[in-house]
């Protein structure tokens, strides 16, 4: 079995598209958040297919994917039997714009994803984010609006920016164009808010996430940053990154084994 985490998406992604082209069929589970929020929406003897299925689905959106499973079977020729590869997922509803999911969580449902060794740490910081096509065209428009505006915008940890701004400061009296810096990523401010406000606050360096842990600072020039504006419009890689597991589910998965 292969973990697939965000900081491993898109290196397994190849691997993962090879082993479902070539399957006879593919299998998939999901883990949640819990499973039943509502007595009202309790399965009788009365119900037929479509109602117990309405009444399902009624109680799942409450609570959100957790991890999927996804193993695909391929066909060895002449011998009556398949090779499996199988991937597990951990995905994590990202916030981003108005785009904020609350959920419900069942007592239960957590204890029995703690007793199958179930990493809570892996699903929030390392779970690929996905949205749904209503939260895709929220953002989509919010974007070409320029409302986007983020909770952690207005909530994220000052004091910590300041102190990676004071290094930059420093570093920046005496470095010349092209000079790079690497300093560490404090887990308190997410990625969006870390690029906006070192960008906006030091109009002569570009920042890059080089892995989860670090942050590296580059000082250019005005010519080459409006290039690289042009190029990464920050909003627009925030989205395609919250999309990320969606494309591949829907766009990919749907459309090559349904």
């Amino acid at each position: 079995m292969v973990e697939v985490l965000k900081s491993s998406f898109e290196d397994l992604f190849p691997i993962i598209e090879t082993c479902i082209r070539e399957s006879s069929f593919v299998a998939f589970d999901t883990e949640f958040t819990g499973l039943t929020a509502d007595s009202s929406n309790t399965e009788t003897l009365f119900d037929d297919g479509p109602a117990r299925y309405a009444k399902k689905r009624r109680d799942v959106q409450q609570f959100i994917m957790v991890q999927i499973g996804l193993s695909a079977f391929i066909e060895i020729p002449h011998e009556n039997r398949y090779r499996v590869h199988t991937f597990n997922f951990y995905v994590y509803p990202g916030s981003f714009g108005s785009v904020n999911v609350k959920f419900l969580c069942q007592a239960s449902a957590l204890e029995f994803l703690c007793r199958h060794n179930f990493d809570f740490n892996k699903f929030i910081y390392d779970g690929i984010s996905y949205l749904n096509e209503e939260q895709e065209k929220v953002l989509c428009n919010e974007i070409e609006e320029l409302s986007v505006a983020t909770d952690a915008e207005c909530d994220y940890d000052e004091i910590t920016v300041q102190e990676i701004s004071s290094k930059i400061s420093e570093w920046l009296a005496t470095a010349k164009n092209e000079d790079k810096l690497v300093l560490e990523k404090p887990p308190s401010v997410s990625d969006y808010v870390l690029h906006s406000q070192l960008r906006q606050r030091f109009p002569a360096i570009w920042t890059i996430s080089v892995d989860r842990l670090h942050v590296q600072c580059a000082k250019i020039t005005e010519e080459k940053k409006s290039i690289i504006l042009k190029e990464h419009e920050m909003e627009n890689e925030r989205l395609n990154e919250l999309i990320n597991f969606s494309v591949f589910w829907f766009e990919y998965m749907l459309k090559n084994k349904s």
